[in-house]
C-alpha cells in the first residue's frame, strides 16, 4: 500500500486497540518493504486465545477500515502451536543451543496510551520507510532485504503494568 495508506492503517490500528478489544487477542502489525518505491507491506498478525468462532467479530471493526487483504490465513491450534509457528520451522527445544544465529539492531519505542502517534508522525515515518527504506542497502537501519522493518506490539491498557501509575502498583 502507499505510504499515506499505511499511515492511515496504523492510525486505524491505534484506534482499534484502544476500543476495548478482549485480552484473548494479542495483535501485532508488521511493516516490510513494498513491491515498489513508495509502497509498504502492512500485515496484521497475532494470537487469538479465545473460542475460534469469536475472532471474526473482534477483528471486523479494524478490517472494515482496511482495503481487501492481498492474502490471509489462519492456523488453529494451541498456544504451543502459535509459538512453534514463529520459529520458521525450527524446533522449540533449545537445550543444545540455538539452531541459527542472527545479528540485528533492535530499538524499543513506546507511546503513552493518552497520546498515540500523531497523523503527521505516522505519515512522515511511513514516507521514510516507503522511500528511503526501499532503496537503502542491506546494512541500513530500516532495510534488511525482504526482512522485517518494524513490529508493533500492543501493551494492554487495563492489564499491562506498563500503564499502571506508581500508586496503583503499590495498592
Amino acid at each position: 500500500m502507499s505510504a499515506v495508506d499505511a499511515a492511515n492503517a496504523l492510525g486505524s490500528f491505534q484506534t482499534f486497540v484502544q476500543s476495548g478489544i478482549p485480552a484473548q487477542f494479542g495483535p501485532e502489525i508488521t511493516l516490510t518493504k513494498g513491491s515498489a518505491q513508495g509502497r509498504v507491506v502492512f500485515s496484521l498478525g497475532g494470537g487469538w486465545y479465545g473460542p475460534a468462532n469469536g475472532l471474526d467479530a473482534v477483528i471486523a471493526p479494524f478490517l472494515s477500515t482496511m482495503p481487501p487483504p492481498r492474502d490471509s490465513g489462519r492456523n488453529v491450534g494451541s498456544y504451543i502451536n502459535s509459538v512453534a509457528s514463529l520459529t520458521g520451522g525450527l524446533p522449540l527445544n533449545t537445550a543444545s543451543g540455538p539452531d541459527t544465529h542472527d545479528t540485528f539492531y533492535a530499538k524499543s519505542l513506546t507511546t503513552p496510551q493518552a497520546s498515540p502517534i500523531s497523523d503527521a508522525a505516522r505519515r512522515a515515518f511511513m514516507t521514510y520507510l516507503a522511500n528511503a527504506g526501499f532503496t537503502a542497502d542491506s546494512v541500513s537501519l530500516f532495510s534488511l532485504g525482504q526482512r522485517c522493518w518494524l513490529l508493533t506490539f500492543l501493551c494492554r491498557a487495563g492489564s499491562s503494568r506498563l500503564n499502571f501509575t506508581e500508586d496503583r502498583i503499590q495498592q
